[in-house]
């Protein structure tokens, strides 16, 4: 099961990098050129942008903590691994209801900043709770 996360947190992590420079990947539908030279996708890319910056936030911290459990008993990681799919799925699911509810205008009129401010909060708990569940179980079998 490590490895697998570990993998799959990692080709995640690619996805989003390649999402975010599609020029540079060739996976551009029309290529455009701005007045300072440099080229952007006029018609946007194969990929959404915000599922590969979800994507990366995402990859990013579950790869970091994949590491650091990857090394450790299989008790800790599945400690750990517990706590933070159910975090990664509230993250998803909220992202996708704050994106994708219509009306253009983001919620109560702010925009993303709300959108922000929640998904801070919930990457706050997933980190913060993931390493105090790592430190926990890991001394509780050490």
């Amino acid at each position: 099961m490590k490895k697998i996360v570990l993998l799959t947190a990692l080709g995640a992590f690619v996805y989003s990098f390649v999402s975010s420079y599609p020029v540079a990947f060739g996976l551009c539908k029309n290529i455009a050129v701005w007045s300072s030279g440099t080229e952007y996708c006029r018609d946007g890319s194969i990929f959404s942008e915000s599922l590969g910056q979800l994507v990366g936030f995402l990859s990013l911290s579950l790869l970091f903590l994949s590491l650091v459990t990857y090394w450790m008993k299989e008790q800790v990681f599945r400690a750990w691994w517990n706590f933070a799919r159910k975090w990664v799925v509230i993250i998803i699911a909220t992202t996708f209801f704050f994106e994708y509810m219509g009306g253009g205008g983001g919620y109560l009129g702010m925009g993303q900043d709300f959108l922000f401010l929640v998904l801070g909060i919930f990457y706050t708990i997933m980190i913060v709770g993931s390493i105090l569940k790592i430190e926990k179980t890991y001394l509780k079998t050490k």
